[in-house]
């Protein structure tokens, strides 16, 4: 999910997200190294980096992002997020084309995919 989302994000170019509601959700967190699951998950993430594969995420788990600990629990966005962004892919994916942008997202559907990560007690309207 956040491969797709990065790519749209770097199609559109940045200045057309930054003032989205939401768009710092758009990125990676990690996942939290305290918790039992998150913290397997993690370190499953950190094994595929070191078998050279989700090579270009790398970066989420650099020293600047605590080796990939969020230090908050994370997966309950991931999840929510993931509700919305499976449809959307979905649907790109039963559609006609298969160009080398066909599974990129419009500016509104990443709105739509961040604002989910919000949990629903803390959204707005």
């Amino acid at each position: 999910m956040f491969r797709v989302i990065r790519a749209s994000v770097n199609k559109l170019g940045s200045d057309a997200v930054a003032g989205l509601e939401h768009a710092a959700f758009m990125e990676f967190a990690g996942l939290d190294a305290n918790d039992p699951l998150e913290g397997r998950l993690l370190y499953y993430a950190r094994h595929l980096l070191a078998t050279d594969r989700w090579t270009d995420l790398a970066d989420y788990f650099d020293d600047a992002h605590d080796g990939g600990s969020s230090h908050h629990q994370a997966l309950p966005s991931y999840r929510r997020m993931l509700e919305v962004y499976e449809p959307l892919f979905k649907a790109k994916a039963s559609g006609r084309g298969l160009g080398p942008d066909h599974f990129l997202f419009s500016a509104d559907e990443l709105a739509a995919i961040a604002g989910a990560a919000v949990h629903p007690d803390n959204r707005r309207g």
